[in-house]
């Protein structure tokens, strides 16, 4: 069954939950008063009409929807759906030589009309084994854009009888997660930054899972169904991969992972009024047990809206304790289409840091000492502020994400004073990039990956503002071990 996903955070987390957890059978037609239509064409990047594409719709809290249609062969497809907000993902047959491709939010709302313009495929040959070197039948494999983290729908991404797959996706540089069969015991596994095209046959060995289980309740020992939980190495702060995350009707939970060390975040599902817990360092080099009790918190909700009274969506909420700058974890921490969010905390002073997503042209805020005493709400409006991006200065990583140390590209159009600087998201000074003059150009700045203070930086999100004169530019940079 296809996927779409985004990395964890809110909206993107509803879509990365959507492996469908039901089938619902749209029986609206056409004529229906109740239905509403997307209808369009499907063709190449070269125009050329794409026939027999197949459509999976999702409803945005992950249900697959059962619509039969295709693309007729000049292309054109027509889709009775009832009103509201879908993700759609358009198939093309493998023999087209075309990469599937997702469209996200789509209001429906009447007749709505969208287009494809499908880009190629690129084959990706590889071999899932266990460590006797046996292939691992029946494995799924997700692809996630490596910059964005949004998740790819693919063709061919489940492993055959012997291991092997034979996997359709559009050209980029994708992080690749296996998860195998509860059945094997195997942990799943994650490949980081593999470029496709490749003419490598990709190897991957799954190791034995050490299983992490428990049961997840609230303060008057009542099951909370549907917590998650997720893992980061104790170690290099990178999150892995993990299965069976999700906590039952019982509240219980029987997750694997890759024997390690690792920080384990529980969260609430969307709606409670629970705090998230984090506990660790925990040793899971073995099985081992957690028994989870979420506390009751304070809601922090409200809407962000862009320069021009828009919703601004999928913008992402960083939260930190405004006294000792740690991170504390919320659950739906991100906008939805209409703008809005909302997260529970525990009641205390909280600085707040809100990142729109790439590619909006506005800059991120940063809010200090926010009391949290009580149910809060916080709208945030960027208005008539100067937050977008200027064209005229440029700032952004060479590679992103990048491997401890990198680059920053600086494109200039005019001479002047330059200052440029690396920030945490706790909102900290990293490291600082100063010239009393810099000619009109583009410049590449080298980081040797570490602080003021000559340590090395740790695995995360960063932030880089770079301002000469009233110009200022904003960019989001993700370090890796």
């Amino acid at each position: 069954m296809r996927r779409l996903e985004r990395r964890p955070t809110g909206l993107r987390r509803r879509l990365r939950s959507g492996i469908a957890v039901a089938v619902l059978t749209v029986v609206a037609t056409a004529g229906t008063a109740d239905a509403d239509t997307l209808r369009g064409t499907v063709g190449s990047v070269n125009g050329d009409p794409v026939g027999g594409a197949d459509f999976d719709v999702f409803t945005i809290d992950g249900a697959l929807l059962e619509v039969d249609d295709n693309s007729d062969p000049d292309g054109t497809y027509e889709i009775a759906l009832p009103p509201g907000r879908y993700d759609v993902i358009c198939e093309p047959l493998i023999a087209s030589g075309l990469a599937p491709q997702a469209r996200r939010g789509i209001l429906l709302n009447g007749d709505v009309k969208l287009d494809w313009a499908l880009p190629p495929s690129h084959r990706v040959l590889g071999r899932v084994v266990g460590a006797n070197g046996a292939g691992i039948p029946g494995a799924d494999l997700d692809f996630d854009r490596a910059a964005e983290g949004v998740r790819q729908p693919v063709l061919g991404d489940r492993t055959s009888l012997f291991g092997t797959f034979a996997a359709y996706v559009a050209e980029g540089t994708y992080d690749i997660t296996i998860f195998p069969l509860t059945e094997t015991g195997l942990a799943p596994a994650r490949l980081r930054s593999v470029s496709i095209p490749t003419s490598d046959t990709l190897a991957i060995t799954l190791v034995p899972a050490s299983r992490l289980s428990g049961h997840v309740v609230d303060e008057f020992g009542i099951p909370v169904v549907g917590a998650r939980l997720s893992f980061v190495d104790s170690a290099t702060r990178e999150r892995v991969p993990a299965s069976g995350t999700s906590t039952a009707q019982d509240g219980g939970f029987l997750a694997a992972v890759a024997p390690g060390t690792y920080d384990v975040t529980v969260r609430a599902p969307s709606g409670a009024t629970l705090v998230a817990a984090r506990y660790g360092p925990l040793d899971l080099m073995s099985d081992a047990s957690l028994e989870v009790v979420l506390g009751p918190g304070v809601v922090v909700d409200g809407q962000v809206l862009d320069r021009d009274g828009v919703p601004l969506v999928a913008a992402d909420w960083d939260v930190a304790d405004e006294a000792t700058g740690r991170s504390v974890s919320v659950s739906d921490d991100e906008t939805d289409y209409s703008g809005r969010f909302r997260f529970v905390l525990r009641p205390d002073i909280y600085r707040l840091l809100l990142t729109p997503a790439a590619g909006s042209g506005l800059a991120p805020q940063l809010i200090r000492n926010v009391s949290v005493q009580r149910d809060t709400t916080i709208n945030v409006s960027y208005g008539s502020t100067p937050a977008a991006l200027p064209a005229r200065l440029k700032i952004a990583p060479a590679g992103n994400p990048t491997h401890r140390r990198g680059d920053l590209l600086l494109s200039l159009d005019r001479d002047g004073p330059m200052e440029v600087l690396l920030i945490d998201v706790a909102g900290r000074l990293v490291r600082r990039w100063q010239a009393a003059r810099l000619p009109a150009g583009t410049h590449r700045i080298s980081w040797d990956g570490r602080d003021r203070s000559g340590r090395q930086v740790g695995v995360g999100v960063y932030f880089v503002r770079a301002r000469q004169g009233t110009q200022t530019g904003f960019a989001r940079w993700v370090i890796l071990q």
